[in-house]
């Protein structure tokens, strides 16, 4: 039986340069096709497995509606880990307990839950804000994100973080 991400691999194949995704923003409306989003998708599905995150792996998704949040969670989903998205209105202890009980290995969130996120796994000052999506990895290892999902200049291109395992 096709999984979710083999439909949207049959939908790229035959619609690659449709419209997948758009996102009306004030001034202007912003889109992104089957085929860059499914470039986008592969890139964090493979730099999630080139970063040791095996199949079954969970992977926290904090961010308002984009398509980058689209892409990490279809990226999240090719490469056989678990997408566990979060409601953008939980408190850093509500996060906080998800994190532990879903014994999540990587948070992604946008530059708007940031401040919440490292309230949650108990950071202070590690990143500073961009306007794209920020990993967190949850065990420390370093990391080095695909160039489209570049985070921060901060970060040398991710660090640990914290064990929320303990």
């Amino acid at each position: 039986m096709p999984t979710f991400y083999d439909r949207f691999v049959e939908c790229v194949e035959h619609w690659p340069k449709n419209v997948a995704l758009e996102i009306q923003r004030r001034d202007q409306v912003e889109n992104c096709t089957y085929a860059e989003l499914r470039h986008m998708a592969e890139s964090v599905g493979s730099w999630l497995a080139k970063n040791g995150l095996h199949s079954g792996a969970r992977v926290v998704i904090l961010a308002d509606n984009h398509p980058r949040w689209v892409a990490v969670f279809l990226g999240v989903v090719a490469s056989g880990c678990t997408a566990v998205p979060l409601d953008t209105a939980l408190h850093a202890d509500q996060i906080t307990t998800l994190l532990k009980d879903s014994a999540s290995s990587l948070l992604f969130c946008d530059v708007k839950h940031l401040a919440t996120a490292r309230e949650a796994i108990g950071l202070r000052s590690l990143i500073r804000p961009s306007s794209r999506l920020h990993r967190i990895k949850l065990n420390p290892i370093q990391l080095r994100p695909p160039p489209w999902l570049s985070l921060t200049a901060s970060l040398p291109r991710a660090r640990a973080a914290s064990n929320l395992r303990q």
